[in-house]
C-alpha cells in the first residue's frame, strides 16, 4: 500500500465507485437477470419442457437461487464499503492517525473502530450514522448532489438541516407524510436534507422521492384496494420545476443556503427559503431561517465526543383551524405562508436582532454549479 493510499478520500473514492458498481449490478439483476429467467421457465414450460426439477433454486453454488445469491452478496459488498468510509472518516478525525487510539470496537458499521486522539470515545454511535447515511450510498429512488466550501478548523463535527412533514400525509391526502416530531436520529425520515462536514468541507444536498397514496376503487366489479406507489425523485439542477441548491461560506465562516425542494407528483408544493449558519470558535451557534413556513425544519450538530445538539427548531406554520391544507404554506403569496426565525445556540431569538445573514441578505457570490449525482 503506497503513501497515499489512506488518504481519506482515496477511502471514500474506493467506497464510492464500488458501491456504484454493487448498485448498478443489483439493477441489472433485478431488472434483467430475474425476468429472463422467470422468462425462460415459462416458455420452457409452455412448449412442454418441464424443468421443475432444474429450478433457479438448484442452479446457485450454495443451493441457491443464482440472483438470490448474487443480490445476497451485494449486500455483504454494502456493508464492506461502509466500513472502508468509516476508516477513511477516522484517519480524518484522527488528523491523519497519528498518536490515535483505539477504543470501543462496534460502534462503526458492522465491526468498525471509534478513534481518538485521547481517552475519550471520540465517535458517538450518531456520528457514525450521519456519515454512512448522508455521505455514504445515495438512498434509493433519491437526488443528491455534491458541493464542497474550504473545511472549518476547530471540533465542529457535522450540521444536519433536515425538512419533514410532521403528519401522516401531505398535499391533500396525496402523498405520504413523514409522521414524526422533531428527532436527532440520524434515520428518521425527511423530504429534504442537507448535511456540512465541517472539517472536509463536504456539502451534499438530498431529496428522497415521494410515496403517492392511491385510495381504493372499483374497476368493473372489481374492488381495488389501497395501495401506495413510490415516484422517484426530481432531479437536481437549475430547471422550472427541479430541485435547487446554492450554498456559500463567507469570510466569516457562516454558511449561506438557498434552497428549493418539490415533490416527485405534482407541480405545486415547492419549498422555497434561505439559511444562514454561523459556528463559533466556543462551541456556540446563531442559525437564522426565512422562507416557506411549511414543512417542518430541524437543525443539528454531531460532534466527536458530544451528543447530538439541537440548533434550530421550526414548526410548519398551522393554518387556522387545521381546515386548510397546511402545505399551502409553501404556495407563493399564501397569507401568513412565510416564517422569519432565528436561533442562539439553540435558544430563539427575534429574528431582526440576529446578525447573521442569510442568501436573501447577503450580497449572493455565485459558487459555481454543485456536482450533480442522481439516482432513480
Amino acid at each position: 500500500m503506497g503513501e497515499a493510499a489512506a488518504v481519506p478520500q482515496n477511502l471514500y473514492n474506493y467506497a464510492d465507485k464500488t458501491t456504484g458498481a454493487a448498485r448498478d449490478l443489483k439493477g441489472w439483476i433485478t431488472g434483467v437477470l430475474s425476468p429472463a429467467i422467470s422468462s425462460y421457465q415459462a416458455g420452457a414450460k409452455d412448449f412442454g419442457n418441464d424443468i421443475s426439477n432444474l429450478t433457479v433454486a438448484r442452479w446457485g453454488p450454495s443451493g441457491g437461487a443464482v440472483d438470490g445469491e448474487v443480490l445476497s452478496n451485494l449486500g455483504t459488498i454494502a456493508a464492506t464499503d461502509a466500513e472502508v468510509k468509516a476508516v477513511g472518516k477516522a484517519f480524518e478525525v484522527a488528523g491523519g492517525g497519528g498518536g490515535a487510539q483505539v477504543f470501543n470496537p462496534g460502534l462503526l458499521p458492522s465491526h468498525g473502530y471509534v478513534v481518538t486522539t485521547d481517552d475519550r470515545i471520540n465517535q458517538t454511535r450518531e456520528l457514525a450514522d450521519v456519515y454512512d447515511k448522508y455521505f455514504g450510498a445515495i438512498p434509493p429512488m433519491s437526488s443528491q448532489t455534491t458541493t464542497w466550501v474550504r473545511p472549518l478548523g476547530g471540533n465542529h463535527g457535522v450540521i444536519l438541516g433536515r425538512f419533514f412533514i410532521p403528519y401522516k400525509t401531505g398535499a391533500f391526502g396525496q402523498l405520504e407524510g413523514d409522521d414524526r416530531s422533531f428527532s436527532a436520529n440520524p434515520n428518521a425520515p425527511y423530504r429534504v436534507a442537507f448535511a456540512w462536514d465541517t472539517a472536509t468541507g463536504k456539502i451534499t444536498y438530498t431529496v428522497t422521492p415521494s410515496t403517492e397514496i392511491i385510495p381504493g376503487h372499483m374497476v368493473g366489479k372489481t374492488y381495488i384496494p389501497p395501495s401506495t406507489k413510490v415516484i422517484p425523485a426530481k432531479d437536481i439542477g437549475n430547471g422550472f420545476w427541479e430541485n435547487k441548491v446554492k450554498v456559500y461560506l463567507d469570510n466569516n465562516g457562516s454558511l449561506q443556503v438557498k434552497y428549493k425542494g418539490i415533490n416527485s407528483k405534482m407541480p405545486v408544493f415547492a419549498v422555497n427559503g434561505d439559511i444562514g449558519i454561523k459556528l463559533n470558535d466556543s462551541g456556540g451557534s446563531q442559525v437564522k431561517l426565512e422562507g416557506d413556513a411549511y414543512p417542518n425544519f430541524e437543525l443539528l450538530q454531531y460532534r466527536a465526543g458530544h451528543p447530538p445538539q439541537f440548533l434550530a427548531q421550526s414548526k410548519t406554520r398551522e393554518n387556522p383551524g387545521n381546515a386548510i391544507e397546511p402545505g399551502l404554506n409553501s404556495t407563493p403569496h399564501w397569507p401568513a405562508g412565510q416564517r422569519e426565525e432565528a436561533w442562539d445556540n439553540g435558544k430563539r431569538v427575534p429574528f431582526d436582532s440576529s446578525p447573521i445573514e442569510t442568501p436573501n441578505t447577503h450580497i449572493w457570490r455565485e459558487p459555481g454549479p454543485p456536482q450533480q449525482r442522481t439516482v432513480s
